[in-house]
């Protein structure tokens, strides 16, 4: 063979290597970040929602060094971001057109899309600095550092059946719910957009010593199923809002709940969903909800924008799970006290014990309970977790790490700022725990960056739901 021949072949293979295999590795059409083109980014980005979404768009080519290393924090970027600002990426190599039409002469370019117009990121490659960048270009608070909780990006809270009373009940407060349907059958994104105007600042939660900000508005919504009829658990719900036809969704409600038995009133938007543009869509549903912030009180006869005020219906309460006796010197962690015991706790170090499925409860209280008393005196606060193999989002933040459901995991947090991790798999007995949690206070293991953003597990009424 030809020494052209040769280097025909090397080309062709190099070619493979940079442009095809890495272009998939950069980004998945299954993962957090949507690939777009010549095909489809006018209408998605320019057009789409009639050009009032808000877009991350990283414009790269395959084989950039640069774009590599932006690629999992990116990803991490739009995880972050789910639910609020739509993220994507464009492969310049195969979509030249609109690289071309946006002036992108360098990779990775970073543009944040409002309206149908760019503006250009100039900023370090880094999550925190992209969050940031998103936060003033959009007004929507992304920080996660002790500033805002990651539950601010999820101002919209999803509604099934059973989780309707606990929307009601729990801490009763004025409240919009929105039933998706039509075209509507996700949360739409200026529903949150709305649902964070009603949060009070960061400022405001420091000068009261918070850790989380409070909402003046509860927001809830209940998704509509795939396909063109509402499902049976969603129209359950509707019915009792006398919404009882499936012609009556997408439809959004305002409620006024007078206290914790559930009893009020709420109104119905008898208002167009379809109104374009989005911006005055927007400012129709704020003048709605601003009733009741403006201490709207309905009475029985009374009629508000020619809406009948209704008594807000009753839910069953749902039965309160039986919970298991904590082994001595542990603390059994859940939705409700896991940042407070892991992520601002102080002076001591939070080690989580990832109960196994198939151990008696017996011997792994035993166990537990011996090394408790070891390290009573020691800055070492110990908590557990019964059913992490169920729990999706509690995994995901710890990446690739070895968690086995059938043996005991710990895994050791330093938290602050920047929280990091070190995982302990196949911890069966005392011996191998003592080990794993002396390494960690000799500062011999090994600490990680959590991936993606921190754990979250949930709350005992969500696991009944």
């Amino acid at each position: 063979m030809s020494t052209t021949s040769y280097s025909l072949l090397w080309l062709i293979a190099w070619t493979l290597l940079f442009t095809g295999d890495t272009a998939f590795a950069l980004y998945d059409k299954r993962g957090p970040v949507k690939l777009l083109g010549d095909d489809n980014f006018r209408s998605e980005v320019i057009k789409g929602a009639s050009g009032e979404s808000a877009w991350l768009v990283q414009f790269f080519a395959p084989w950039c060094g640069h774009c590599k290393a932006l690629a999992p924090k990116y990803k991490a970027v739009a995880k972050e971001l789910k639910g609020q600002i739509s993220v994507a990426a464009v492969n310049c190599d195969e979509s030249n057109s609109v690289c071309t039409e946006f002036g992108v002469e360098g990779f990775p370019t970073v543009n944040f899309f409002k309206g149908g117009s760019p503006t250009h990121y100039n900023g370090a490659r880094e999550k925190e600095a992209l969050l940031e960048f998103v936060r003033k270009e959009s007004g929507v608070d992304t920080r996660n550092d002790g500033s805002g909780s990651a539950s601010d990006l999820s101002s919209v809270m999803t509604l099934s059946f059973k989780k309707v009373w606990q929307f009601l009940h729990l801490d009763p407060k004025p409240s919009v719910i929105f039933f998706g349907g039509g075209s509507l059958k996700e949360t739409p994104k200026w529903l949150n957009t709305i649902a964070m105007n009603y949060k009070e600042s960061v400022e405001d939660m420091k000068k009261r010593g918070g850790k989380h900000r409070k909402t003046s508005v509860a927001f809830g919504y209940v998704p509509a199923p795939d396909g063109d009829n509402p499902s049976e658990e969603q129209m359950s719900i509707a019915k009792r809002f006398k919404l009882r036809n499936p012609d009556d969704l997408p439809a959004i409600l305002l409620l006024n709940p007078e206290d914790k038995t559930g009893s009020g009133k709420y109104i119905v938007y008898d208002g167009d969903l379809d109104v374009r543009p989005l911006a005055k869509l927007r400012l129709q549903i704020e003048e709605f909800v601003n009733l009741i912030v403006n201490n709207w009180v309905p009475k029985d006869d009374e009629y508000t924008q020619n809406l009948k005020a209704l008594p807000i219906p009753q839910f069953p309460q749902p039965p309160i799970p039986s919970k298991k006796t904590p082994p001595l010197g542990l603390t059994r962690l859940n939705g409700d006290n896991l940042e407070d015991e892991c992520f601002f706790s102080k002076g001591k170090m939070c080690m989580i014990a990832l109960l196994p499925e198939k151990l008696s409860d017996q011997s792994i209280n035993a166990l537990l309970q011996s090394v408790a008393r070891k390290y009573k005196t020691d800055p070492v606060a110990l908590g557990y977790v019964e059913d992490a193999s169920s729990q999706d989002d509690f995994l995901e933040a710890f990446g690739d790490s070895d968690f086995d459901a059938t043996s005991l995991s710990l895994v050791a947090i330093k938290s602050g700022r920047r929280p990091r991790f070190a995982f302990g798999s196949a911890l069966n007995t005392e011996e191998a725990l003592v080990s794993f949690i002396d390494s960690v206070l000799s500062g011999t293991t090994t600490f990680t960056r959590f991936k993606g953003g921190l754990p979250t597990l949930k709350s005992d009424w969500e696991k009944e739901l």
